[in-house]
């Protein structure tokens, strides 16, 4: 991996995907906006270890789901793809547990 740097942003970002949020998105809210994402992305982290320590599948899922949503929108695919794997993780744990198999 090579360090990021203005003209050289880190591998796991995809600019495309941020070039085009920033033309949606004012440039001074830009900072706040990430702020944002940042806090919250570090207070779901912690939830969703204890949602998956209780076998709250639904739960996990969903905030799971969230996660891969911003991530994908702020140009992160690989938090993106990771999240993807944990909701379908997520989702075949709440089958299973309707199904009696106890989760994944």
């Amino acid at each position: 991996m090579t360090t990021a740097s203005p003209n050289h942003p880190p591998e796991y970002l995809v600019p495309a995907a941020l070039n085009l949020r920033l033309r949606v998105i004012s440039r001074p809210v830009l900072p706040e906006i990430l702020a944002v994402f940042s806090q919250e992305t570090a207070e779901r982290i912690p939830c969703m270890f204890t949602m998956f320590q209780a076998g709250d599948w639904k739960g996990l899922g969903d905030q799971v789901h969230a996660l891969k949503g911003s991530a994908g929108h702020f140009g992160l695919p690989l938090l993106s793809a990771g999240a993807r794997e944990i909701e379908l993780a997520a989702k075949a744990g709440e089958a299973a547990g309707r199904s009696g198999d106890g989760g994944v």
